[in-house]
């Protein structure tokens, strides 16, 4: 049987491809926050602000997480609170044992595993927007107030 992680990299380029289409190379920023809006405004239409903009920084991978600070040099902590030395979006998403008791919600949603089926798809986003719901996932820690 394959693990989790298995069958997410087996059907990535599928996915991809069914998702986004072969090629992204006329697509422009524009374009793409466009589309992430108008789904956003589909799938979540009784969420708060807070929830919404949550799922645009996942979804753009711009946010409160250790990959994003380290990109752009900002003076927070990189790790993840479970002790992994850079806290990825995927790890977050997948692997994190932090999250571990609301993972479901990203499973019953994306069951091929991709990450462009949970940030690319209405099914997928609805998922996301329940575990983030249900966590502190992709938030500000308070000891982050700290650091500099």
């Amino acid at each position: 049987m394959m693990t989790f992680g298995e069958v997410r990299c087996a059907h990535a380029l599928q996915t991809w491809n069914r998702v986004n289409g072969p090629t992204l190379s006329t697509d422009t920023s524009h374009a793409r926050i466009a589309r992430i809006t108008s789904s956003l405004s589909t799938v979540m239409v009784e969420s708060k602000d807070e929830l919404i903009s949550l799922v645009t920084q996942v979804r753009i991978g711009h946010g409160y997480f250790g990959e994003y600070y380290a990109h752009f040099k900002i003076p927070e902590r990189s790790d993840c609170p479970c002790g992994t030395e850079i806290q990825i979006r995927e790890h977050i998403l997948y692997d994190c044992p932090l999250f571990n008791d609301a993972r479901h919600t990203l499973y019953s949603t994306a069951p091929d595993g991709h990450i462009g089926s949970l940030l690319g798809i209405k099914k997928g986003i609805e998922g996301l927007a329940s575990f983030l719901k249900f966590t502190n996932a992709f938030r500000k820690r308070p000891e982050d107030d700290e650091v500099q």
